[in-house]
């Protein structure tokens, strides 16, 4: 899934003053940002899919007419809005 992206850099081109110990802590510190960058994405595309199932879902018990599962199915979902909003607020005022 990830892609190894690499620079060229010429060796003219690095000015005196940087030294080869601070490139490579730059380089791990960017590593360190871009690797986080990717985590957050991948827990977002998960999101997502979960996301779109929960939709697909409730256009289906719409489409099919199933109206007492569907209200039910909001119902839950409500709910589960309700518990992650009054966590949210809980750890604000922590």
């Amino acid at each position: 899934m990830s892609e190894l992206v690499v620079i060229s850099c010429l060796a003219n081109r690095i000015p005196n003053f940087v030294n080869e110990q601070h490139l490579r802590a730059e380089l791990h510190r960017v590593n360190g940002i871009l690797l986080s960058k990717n985590t957050l994405i991948d827990v977002l595309k998960d999101y997502m899919r979960t996301m779109d199932g929960i939709l697909v879902k409730l256009a289906k018990l719409q489409l099919e007419g199933r109206t007492g599962e569907l209200q039910i199915e909001l119902q839950r979902l409500a709910a589960h809005y309700q518990e992650d909003e009054a966590m949210r607020a809980a750890k604000e005022v922590q």
